[in-house]
């Protein structure tokens, strides 16, 4: 309620997670970022939970600082397909790409690779 720097953030990117459980439909996780319009101001990744029946959010798990800024297009959580406590995210201002867990009432950053260009999103492959 006292956030009121609107002006220095723009794009929000929420993405659900995939559920592992293949006889589930229902994603567990609502993940959403949003950059920074300003060099070394952090942006944020929040997660949220999801009612199984409903969809609608029934908590907010965390709101963190991001790493990075996130550039033009960056800050994008990419859920992996093969558990929903994971996801990825990329940094096109400053060109790297994170994998973060949700972990409990907590983001945990678990691994940063800096990247030539302006990584994005992030593709999960097996």
């Amino acid at each position: 309620p006292a956030f009121t720097n609107t002006s220095s953030y723009w794009a929000a990117e929420a993405k659900v997670s995939l559920p592992a459980d293949t006889n589930s439909t229902s994603p567990k996780y609502l993940i959403a970022g949003i950059r920074s319009r300003t060099q070394g101001i952090p942006g944020y990744v929040a997660a949220y939970t999801l009612d199984a029946e409903t969809g609608e959010i029934t908590s907010r798990l965390f709101l963190e600082e991001t790493t990075g800024y996130g550039g033009t297009v960056g800050n994008e959580p990419s859920p992996a397909p093969w558990s929903e406590e994971y996801f990825a995210m990329g940094d096109s201002g400053e060109n790297f790409m994170e994998v973060w867990k949700i972990n409990g009432t907590s983001g945990l950053l678990l691994a940063h690779l800096d990247l030539p260009g302006d990584p994005v999103n992030a593709a999960w492959y097996n």
